[in-house]
């Protein structure tokens, strides 16, 4: 009886300090980049050069790059107004630029790829975030906080600056 104590007291003094090893090497999940991401699937979209174009009235247009540093592709998915700049936009939407003929026209897509490894760009003319509804109208140097949601990493949240609108912004019409 008394060599069982003493192999159960080893026992545990052997478990012990390997169990304070074990947890002291874990995870810190504390992730203070521009993107966070689940880093076991290694998503991580980073997101910079934001800007925001507003032609004085009730819409205005985001444009952002974002940067995939994974395996495999991302999406972004939705993007909303964050601070004090929230109540002022109504309806925030992803758009793409279609020409047909001599016509370009914006439309609203459900998702956006970002590929793997690789960058996408919103931009005027292509892809971009489309603020609609906006009253009063955005003015040039107002600053938005954008969080940008995807489908696999964390979102990300930039500042865009209101600059003046570019000669595409009044050529599309908006669906």
């Amino acid at each position: 009886m008394e060599a069982m104590k003493r192999v159960a007291i080893l026992m545990a003094a052997v478990a012990l300090p390997a169990m304070l090893l074990i947890s002291a090497c874990g995870d810190d999940d504390d992730d203070t980049t521009n993107g966070g991401g689940d880093q076991a699937s290694g998503a991580h979209v980073e997101a910079t050069n934001a800007s925001a174009k507003s032609p004085g009235n009730d819409v205005a247009s985001v444009y952002v790059t974002l940067t995939n540093h994974a395996d495999a592709p991302d999406y972004l998915i939705s993007a909303e107004i964050l601070g004090d700049k929230a109540g002022q936009v109504g309806m925030v939407q992803i758009h793409e630029v279609v020409t047909e003929g001599a016509t370009s026209k914006m439309q609203e897509v459900e998702k956006v790829e970002i590929p793997a490894k690789g960058e996408l760009q919103l931009k005027a003319g292509s892809y971009h975030i489309m603020l609609m509804n906006v009253d009063p109208p955005l003015a040039e140097g107002d600053e938005l906080e954008v969080k940008l949601n995807f489908e696999n990493a964390d979102p990300v949240t930039v500042k865009a600056t209101v600059g003046k609108p570019g000669q595409d912004m009044g050529a599309t019409s908006h669906n």
